[in-house]
Protein backbone atom coordinates (compact mmCIF):
# COMPACT_ATOMS: atom_id res chain seq x y z
CA UNK A 1 0.00 0.00 0.00
CA UNK A 2 1.40 3.47 -0.67
CA UNK A 3 0.66 6.17 1.82
CA UNK A 4 0.21 9.49 0.86
CA UNK A 5 2.03 10.80 4.09
CA UNK A 6 4.88 9.10 3.01
CA UNK A 7 4.75 10.58 -0.20
CA UNK A 8 4.60 14.04 1.13
CA UNK A 9 7.28 13.46 3.98
CA UNK A 10 10.07 11.93 1.91
CA UNK A 11 9.66 13.27 -1.39
CA UNK A 12 7.46 16.56 -1.37
CA UNK A 13 8.60 18.33 1.87
CA UNK A 14 12.41 17.65 1.32
CA UNK A 15 11.84 19.20 -2.28
CA UNK A 16 10.66 22.61 -1.06
CA UNK A 17 13.84 22.55 0.46
CA UNK A 18 13.24 24.43 3.34
CA UNK A 19 14.86 22.23 6.05
CA UNK A 20 13.35 23.52 8.63
CA UNK A 21 9.67 23.27 7.65
CA UNK A 22 7.63 20.84 9.86
CA UNK A 23 5.02 18.16 8.23
CA UNK A 24 2.49 16.50 10.15
CA UNK A 25 -0.69 14.78 9.24
CA UNK A 26 -3.50 13.25 11.27
CA UNK A 27 -7.21 13.72 12.76
CA UNK A 28 -7.62 17.52 14.78
CA UNK A 29 -7.75 15.43 17.80
CA UNK A 30 -3.80 15.45 16.84
CA UNK A 31 -3.27 18.17 15.91
CA UNK A 32 -4.42 19.90 18.49
CA UNK A 33 -2.23 17.41 20.52
CA UNK A 34 0.41 18.50 18.57
CA UNK A 35 0.58 22.36 18.85
CA UNK A 36 -0.03 22.25 22.41
CA UNK A 37 3.12 20.10 22.68
CA UNK A 38 4.96 22.67 20.16
CA UNK A 39 4.62 24.89 23.28
CA UNK A 40 6.76 27.98 22.88
CA UNK A 41 8.45 26.90 19.26
CA UNK A 42 5.16 26.98 16.65
CA UNK A 43 7.05 27.11 13.90
CA UNK A 44 5.66 26.84 10.35
CA UNK A 45 4.36 23.37 9.84
CA UNK A 46 1.88 21.71 6.76
CA UNK A 47 -0.49 19.31 7.96
CA UNK A 48 -2.10 16.57 6.00
CA UNK A 49 -6.09 16.07 7.01
CA UNK A 50 -7.33 13.48 7.61
CA UNK A 51 -9.44 11.07 6.80
CA UNK A 52 -9.53 11.15 3.31
CA UNK A 53 -11.16 8.89 0.08
CA UNK A 54 -8.28 6.38 -1.78
CA UNK A 55 -10.07 5.51 -4.15
CA UNK A 56 -8.19 2.47 -6.03
CA UNK A 57 -7.46 2.13 -9.65
CA UNK A 58 -6.17 -1.01 -10.23
CA UNK A 59 -4.69 -0.03 -13.12
CA UNK A 60 -2.21 2.27 -14.12
CA UNK A 61 -2.33 4.19 -10.88
CA UNK A 62 -2.35 2.55 -6.96
CA UNK A 63 -5.53 5.32 -6.85
CA UNK A 64 -6.73 8.68 -6.08
CA UNK A 65 -6.39 10.61 -2.98
CA UNK A 66 -9.99 12.74 -3.03
CA UNK A 67 -11.08 15.76 -1.58
CA UNK A 68 -7.55 15.85 0.43
CA UNK A 69 -7.17 18.53 2.59
CA UNK A 70 -3.95 20.57 3.65
CA UNK A 71 -3.11 23.29 5.79
CA UNK A 72 -0.46 25.25 6.42
CA UNK A 73 0.04 27.06 9.63
CA UNK A 74 2.26 30.46 10.46
CA UNK A 75 3.15 31.42 13.69
CA UNK A 76 1.24 35.01 14.58
CA UNK A 77 0.64 37.28 17.31
CA UNK A 78 -2.60 37.60 19.12
CA UNK A 79 -2.12 41.22 19.42
CA UNK A 80 -1.41 41.23 15.39
CA UNK A 81 -4.68 43.09 13.15
CA UNK A 82 -5.97 41.26 9.90
CA UNK A 83 -3.70 44.02 7.75
CA UNK A 84 -1.01 43.34 9.71
CA UNK A 85 -1.37 39.32 10.39
CA UNK A 86 -1.43 39.97 5.55
CA UNK A 87 2.05 41.91 5.35
CA UNK A 88 3.82 40.28 8.90
CA UNK A 89 2.87 36.18 8.61
CA UNK A 90 0.84 35.53 5.09
CA UNK A 91 2.70 37.51 2.30
CA UNK A 92 6.50 36.54 4.11
CA UNK A 93 5.76 33.41 5.05
CA UNK A 94 2.25 31.54 4.14
CA UNK A 95 2.47 32.64 0.74
CA UNK A 96 5.50 31.40 -0.39
CA UNK A 97 5.32 28.37 1.67
CA UNK A 98 1.73 27.42 -0.72
CA UNK A 99 3.36 28.34 -3.54
CA UNK A 100 6.85 26.08 -2.43
CA UNK A 101 4.30 23.28 -1.91
CA UNK A 102 2.02 23.43 -4.77
CA UNK A 103 5.07 23.48 -7.17
CA UNK A 104 6.76 20.38 -4.99
CA UNK A 105 3.42 18.57 -5.42
CA UNK A 106 3.36 19.26 -8.92
CA UNK A 107 6.74 18.13 -9.74
CA UNK A 108 6.56 15.13 -7.37
CA UNK A 109 7.05 11.49 -9.56
CA UNK A 110 4.81 10.01 -7.92
CA UNK A 111 1.48 12.17 -8.85
CA UNK A 112 0.48 12.44 -12.27
CA UNK A 113 0.31 15.69 -13.82
CA UNK A 114 -3.09 16.67 -13.95
CA UNK A 115 -6.06 17.57 -11.38
CA UNK A 116 -3.93 20.07 -8.74
CA UNK A 117 -7.79 22.17 -9.07
CA UNK A 118 -8.48 23.09 -5.24
CA UNK A 119 -9.86 26.03 -2.90
CA UNK A 120 -7.93 27.87 -0.69
CA UNK A 121 -9.35 29.39 2.37
CA UNK A 122 -7.43 31.97 4.39
CA UNK A 123 -7.57 32.65 8.49
CA UNK A 124 -6.34 34.87 10.28
CA UNK A 125 -6.20 34.30 13.56
CA UNK A 126 -7.22 31.27 14.46
CA UNK A 127 -7.51 29.12 17.44
CA UNK A 128 -10.21 26.06 18.74
CA UNK A 129 -10.40 27.99 22.11
CA UNK A 130 -8.18 24.67 23.51
CA UNK A 131 -4.18 26.83 22.71
CA UNK A 132 -2.87 29.40 24.22
CA UNK A 133 -1.87 30.92 21.03
CA UNK A 134 -2.59 32.29 17.68
CA UNK A 135 -1.81 31.00 14.87
CA UNK A 136 -2.69 32.19 11.31
CA UNK A 137 -3.06 29.71 8.38
CA UNK A 138 -3.76 28.78 4.88
CA UNK A 139 -6.75 25.47 4.42
CA UNK A 140 -6.06 23.49 0.94
CA UNK A 141 -9.14 21.69 0.14
CA UNK A 142 -11.08 19.88 -2.50
CA UNK A 143 -7.25 18.48 -3.82
CA UNK A 144 -7.67 15.10 -6.00
CA UNK A 145 -4.10 13.46 -6.41
CA UNK A 146 -3.48 10.70 -8.64
CA UNK A 147 -0.72 8.85 -7.02
CA UNK A 148 0.79 6.23 -9.75
CA UNK A 149 1.82 2.85 -8.52
CA UNK A 150 5.42 2.84 -9.86
CA UNK A 151 7.90 5.95 -10.55
CA UNK A 152 11.35 5.22 -12.12
CA UNK A 153 13.75 8.00 -10.92
CA UNK A 154 16.33 8.84 -12.99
Amino acid sequence: MIYLSDIIKTEVIPAMGISALRFHYGYAEELNKTLNQMENNKQSFIWLVQPFTFEVDGKILAGTAKDVRFVIFGASDQDYTTSTRIEKVFKPLIDPLYDSFMNALKNCAWFEKTGFEHEVTDFSYWNDNQLDDVMDLRNITKLNLKIRKNICKL
